[in-house]
């Protein structure tokens, strides 16, 4: 039952969005410029992405070495396979399969899995944020701020802090719970001692689990580490967005290909952390919105709509379906039903 309800959720808002993206294009000209884009720019982007990949894989290594060293050769179909199940299941249930199946592979707590996955997405929107503050000295970013005040109200301070501050407050307590995991899982076995034995054992064991797949980040050159790597991942998925960009021909909106380059980074930025609100399988909808508003933003409104559409669909489908065909492909050749591990990890 909860589960159909978190499924109807996801459909009603994926549709609402894709209803609100589609009816405020010209969907002709939207087909029009994909059909009409170089295909000869496809695989170099999706290159870009599956390197990005390569480079989690080795960032997700060092972060399970303290539950189990695994080598990255065994671990990148699972990122394959935890990506695909993200594309394909609403509230990013896909991150409880890779979890799920990382446990089963190597016999190991799943739930310490999950924290390590769970740090990697703070990781995630730290760099992010860092690469949006940089990029701010190259390109003047107050526009964005103005069409935010004069459309919704809201002052750059309270946007500044409604993107930042949660995952600066989530890093700040994962580093307080790594550096001190004793008192963290005495004072969590206290708050659970309303609960019956039984309950409070399983709570227990999973508390300590959590706490365990946290502690690559205590030592400092490990954490400088994680956050070295997080770089060319980004840098890379940026990547997908520039060959999307020039497919389309875009290239002549932006002074150089520099500032065409920032410009691609500062959307992968924007469309990464505004789509990450977990509700549609792959963020579908709010990806294509937030790619396109990026878009036209990033060209002073010189794209099309339509035309921004197109992009954000193409960069969206490069993103997801050859992800979900290679996923397929590795679960079919490891004997895996991808149904009946869902229903697993459930």
């Amino acid at each position: 039952m909860v589960n159909l309800i978190k499924l109807c959720t996801a459909f009603v808002f994926s549709t609402f969005l894709l209803g609100l993206f589609i009816f405020t294009i010209d969907i002709n000209t939207m087909v029009n410029s994909i059909i009409n884009s170089d295909y000869r720019y496809y695989l170099p982007a999706f290159v870009m992405y599956l390197f990005s990949l390569i480079f989690r894989t080795l960032r997700w290594k060092i972060l399970l070495t303290p539950i189990k060293p695994i080598s990255s050769f065994n671990l990148f179909p699972i990122v394959i396979v935890g990506y695909m199940a993200n594309n394909l299941l609403p509230f990013r249930l896909g991150e409880f399969t890779r979890a799920y199946y990382t446990g089963i592979r190597e016999d190991i707590s799943k739930a310490a899995v999950l924290s390590t996955i769970f740090l990697e997405r703070v990781l995630d929107a730290l760099i992010l944020l860092l690469f949006i503050f940089i990029i701010s000295f190259f390109i003047p970013l107050s526009d964005f701020f103005i069409i935010f005040e004069d459309s919704f109200g809201l002052n750059r301070i309270l946007i500044i802090s409604v993107f930042s501050l949660p995952f600066i407050l989530l890093f700040t307590l994962i580093l307080s719970i790594a550096y001190a995991p004793n008192r963290t899982h005495i004072f969590f076995l206290k708050i659970i001692l309303i609960f019956p034995e039984k309950i409070k054992n399983h709570l227990g064991n999973l508390s300590e689990n959590l706490i365990n797949g946290l502690m690559s980040v205590r030592e400092t050159k490990k954490l400088l580490l994680l956050f070295l790597l997080s770089i060319p991942i980004w840098v890379l998925e940026s990547g997908l967005f520039f060959f999307v960009a020039l497919s389309f021909d875009l290239s002549y909106i932006y002074q150089n290909y520099f500032y065409m380059i920032v410009y691609m980074v500062l959307i992968t930025a924007i469309v990464n952390i505004g789509s990450s609100i977990p509700a549609a399988p792959g963020g579908l909808g709010l990806f294509e919105l937030i790619a396109r508003e990026a878009l036209i933003f990033s060209s002073i409104g010189l794209i099309d709509r339509s035309i921004a559409a197109g992009f954000a669909t193409l960069s969206h489908a490069l993103l997801i379906f050859p992800v979900i065909i290679i996923g397929q492909l590795i679960l079919l050749f490891s004997n895996v039903s991808f149904f009946k591990l869902i229903k697993s990890s459930n």
